[in-house]
């Protein structure tokens, strides 16, 4: 944005320039002084258009670096939080801004009070046409100001799960574990349910579930279970895992391994697929199945009248299907035949 400014600052510069070489400086000012339309009491000419657009480019430039400047001092503070960081850099744009539009105004000879009939107007584009800008501008803030979300931070929303890249005014940026970029408005923040997994520390517990059958040594199953999750580098030892008998189903007997891992950043899923193929490893090395649903079907007895009505069906449909093919290899014959 900065550079086009800059172009254009340029090329007015070279095409004043080049007037000047020919001698019809002077002249195009004129000509530009008298293409005017007047704004209520002021008279606006397409020359104070151009000299508002000349000294505008200069000063957004300006307000840029002075940006620039003040970011890269802020990031050096330790004593701020990156939330706090990202918002006084974003009230500082405002501020510039600000600033640099009503300089503008006043260079060009432009009072707010021959610009106070706009305001009904502009009130009413507020609020129909930018209602959502405007409500994901001050959503932007509060999150800002409460520190629910901030840089960094690993987040859930919307079934979403990623790391937070950066906060804009409209939208936050949140990266996935696949490297897709979403940018999620500012407004979904204030209105939906966000799981922050790294709001007060880094550290957070990951629930594995077990089923396995009841033939099965229970204690060698706790065992094996804690055994999984020792020797997994991401796996925090303090504080300890631990292995929960749940409960006794009906095919299976429920185990929960509960264990905490401190950077959530690199993925949940990935360190429960680490943990399940450990688990299943070392039940296979002790004989321990990993049970599923199945059924046993018990016939105490069966009405003799049903054996043998079943018998007959069982004839008559093998006689049936007997006849069928004979008839099928008389046809083939007798087609034979004929072509003979």
């Amino acid at each position: 944005m900065e550079n086009s400014f800059l172009k254009i600052v340029i090329f007015f510069i070279w095409a004043v320039t080049i007037l000047h070489i020919i001698g019809i400086l002077d002249t195009t000012v004129e000509i530009l002084d008298r293409i005017a339309y007047p704004v209520g009491d002021f008279r606006l000419s397409l020359l104070l258009l151009i000299r508002g657009t000349i000294l505008l480019c200069i000063l957004y430039w300006l307000a840029g670096k002075i940006t620039e400047v003040i970011n890269r001092r802020i990031k050096k503070t330790n004593s701020l939080t990156p939330s706090i960081k990202v918002l006084i850099n974003k009230l500082i744009k405002i501020g510039l801004l600000s600033i640099i539009f009503f300089i503008t105004l006043n260079t060009i000879g432009i009072e707010l009070s021959s610009l106070a009939f706009l305001g009904g107007a502009i009130g009413l584009g507020l609020g129909f046409g930018l209602q959502k800008v405007v409500s994901n501008f001050f959503s932007g803030i509060i999150i800002l100001m409460d520190k629910s979300v901030k840089p960094g931070d690993v987040i859930e929303i919307n079934e979403i799960f990623g790391k937070i890249k950066s906060q804009e005014t409209r939208f936050v940026s949140l990266v996935t574990r696949s490297g897709k970029e979403h940018l999620i408005p500012n407004e979904n923040f204030i209105t939906d349910e966000v799981i922050n997994w790294s709001y007060s520390d880094d550290i957070v517990r990951v629930e594995v579930g077990i089923g396995v059958s009841y033939g099965s040594d229970m204690r060698l199953v706790e065992d094996l279970l804690l055994k999984a999750v020792m020797d997994r580098d991401r796996v925090l030892q303090k504080p300890e895992p631990r292995c929960l008998l749940l409960e006794f189903a009906e095919n299976t007997v429920n185990f929960e391994l509960r264990f905490w891992i401190n950077d959530p950043d690199q993925g949940i899923a990935n360190i429960k697929s680490e943990v399940l193929f450990a688990v299943w490893d070392l039940l296979s090395e002790h004989d321990i199945n990993i049970a599923f649903p199945q059924r046993d079907l018990h016939f105490k007895s069966i009405d003799p009248e049903m054996v043998e009505a079943f018998k007959k069906s069982f004839q008559n449909k093998s006689q049936k299907e007997a006849a069928a093919a004979g008839e099928s290899r008389q046809g083939n014959n007798s087609e034979d035949n004929q072509e003979g």
